[in-house]
C-alpha cells in the first residue's frame, strides 16, 4: 500500500514538473514573439534619436563654418584643424575654436576616425545647387518670400557651371586623406557637410527626404518639417549677407580671396586663379 502511494506521489510530482516546463516554454515563446514584434519599433525609435542628434551636430558644423567665414573671409579646408583646433584671428592673434570634436561624427554611421565621418561638400560641388532649388520650392510652398542667402546662390552657381579649378569630382569616400582622392581634395574649401547614410529621413529637410542629400550650409537655418532645432534661426543666420565686406568693385561675394557672382549682365567674373570667366548664371 505504501509502495503504491509513493509511486502515485512520484508520478504526480513528475506531472507537475512537466506542466511547469511546458508553462516556462510557453512564457519564453510569448516573450520572443513580443520581442520580435517590438524590434522594428525599437529600431525606428533608435534611428529617430540618431536623426535628432545628426541634425543637432550638422547645425553646429554649419554655424561653425559661418563663424569661421565671418572671421577669416574664407571657408575651412579641414574641419578638425580649422574648426575644432581653431585658428588665430585678430590683432591679438587669439586662438579661436569654433566646434566641439564630437560634432565631427555623424551619428547615423560608425565614426572610427578623429577626423570625422561626414560627407564633405566642397566649393564647386553640386549639393549647394540642389539645396538652393529645394529651399526655393519650400519657400514657394510655404508662401514665403523667395529669399536665398547670397553665399548659397554663389556656391550653387559655382557647382552648376563647374568653374575652372572648382570642379566637385570626388570619390564616395572622403574620410581617408591618405587615399588618392583625399590627397586630390586636400586644401579645397569646405562649404558644408551631409550624412553618408542612404536611409530615408523621418522628417523632410526643405522637402529633401534622404540623409545623404540634406546639406548643412552656412546661412541656411536647419528646419525639418517645420521644426527648428535648439539653436534655430539665430544660430544659422549668424552671418549677415555682407559679412565678408567683399571689396569687389563690381559687387558679388568675396570667397577665399576672389570675387564671384553678383555682377551686372554681360560682364565677366574672376576665376579662382585670377583668370576671366563667364559670370555664374549669366
Amino acid at each position: 500500500m505504501n509502495h503504491s502511494r509513493r509511486k502515485l506521489k512520484s508520478i504526480s510530482e513528475h506531472g507537475e514538473q512537466g506542466y511547469a516546463l511546458i508553462a516556462l516554454i510557453g512564457i519564453i515563446m510569448f516573450a520572443m514573439i513580443l520581442t520580435t514584434a517590438a524590434a522594428p519599433v525599437l529600431k525606428k525609435e533608435l534611428q529617430r534619436e540618431k536623426e535628432e542628434e545628426m541634425l543637432w551636430r550638422g547645425q553646429q558644423i554649419q554655424v561653425a563654418i559661418a563663424q569661421y567665414f565671418a572671421g577669416t573671409g574664407k571657408f575651412p579646408t579641414n574641419l578638425k584643424k580649422d574648426l575644432v583646433d581653431g585658428v588665430k584671428i585678430g590683432p591679438a592673434a587669439k586662438q579661436i575654436r569654433f566646434l566641439r570634436a564630437s560634432a565631427l561624427c555623424d551619428p547615423m554611421n560608425p565614426c572610427p576616425s578623429e577626423e570625422g565621418n561626414w560627407n564633405l561638400v566642397y566649393l564647386g560641388d553640386r549639393e549647394p545647387a540642389e539645396l538652393r532649388d529645394a529651399l526655393m520650392a519650400y519657400l514657394q510652398k510655404q508662401k514665403l518670400p523667395p529669399s536665398i542667402p547670397p553665399l548659397l546662390t554663389t556656391a550653387a552657381e559655382m557647382g552648376k557651371n563647374r568653374l575652372p579649378g572648382l570642379d566637385g569630382d570626388k570619390s564616395s569616400d572622403q574620410s581617408d586623406d591618405s587615399s588618392e582622392s583625399g590627397d586630390k581634395l586636400k586644401g579645397k574649401p569646405i562649404v558644408g557637410v551631409t550624412s553618408k547614410s542612404d536611409d530615408k529621413m523621418f522628417r523632410s529637410y526643405y522637402g529633401i527626404e534622404e540623409y545623404k542629400k540634406a546639406l548643412f550650409f552656412p546661412q541656411v537655418p536647419v528646419i525639418t518639417g517645420g521644426v527648428i532645432p535648439p539653436i534655430g534661426m539665430s544660430g544659422a543666420a549668424f552671418v549677415p549677407t555682407n559679412v565678408a565686406n567683399p571689396r569687389c568693385p563690381d559687387g558679388g561675394v568675396r570667397i577665399n580671396g576672389q570675387c564671384f557672382g553678383g555682377l551686372r549682365p554681360g560682364q565677366l567674373c574672376r576665376g579662382p586663379n585670377g583668370e576671366t570667366v563667364p559670370c555664374p548664371g549669366r
